[in-house]
């Protein structure tokens, strides 16, 4: 027997799946580099530190945050990968922050890539050491 109402039902199923996944992917919100934390939140933040400033954070707020999530903060300095460092985040406490030490040798662009825990690139924060 014919079901011509078959098609548009398995249609309307897959878009709402394929609109489930999409909706339930981690998100960044903000990305801030800062030079200390205050009650959970940023502060010092700048896009250019002096070059004997020593220590930075990467600080994060991220949307869709499920039990289990990590998010993955990879420190560049030019070319070169300075530190990866793998972060878990919880639905409760949907940020994170990550520190790094920071020669005064090691002037010029910076940039904090955020990755999801497969690797997929979430944003980015840029800054400048030596200003």
């Amino acid at each position: 027997m014919n079901r011509p109402w078959r098609i548009p039902l398995l249609v309307l199923f897959l878009v709402t799946v394929a609109a489930l996944l999409v909706a339930q992917e981690v998100r960044l919100e903000r990305a801030v580099v800062c030079t200390r934390m205050e009650n959970g939140e940023p502060v010092g933040t700048a896009e250019a530190f002096p070059a004997d400033v020593g220590t930075l954070i990467c600080f994060t707020k991220l949307a869709n945050v499920g039990e289990g999530t990590t998010v993955v903060h990879v420190w560049r300095y030019g070319e070169s990968q300075m530190a990866r460092i793998t972060l878990p985040v919880s639905p409760s406490d949907d940020r994170t922050w990550s520190f790094k030490r920071v020669s005064s040798a090691w002037t010029g662009a910076w940039r904090v890539v955020i990755e999801d825990a497969n690797g997929r690139v979430l944003g980015e924060a840029r800054f400048t050491l030596g200003k």
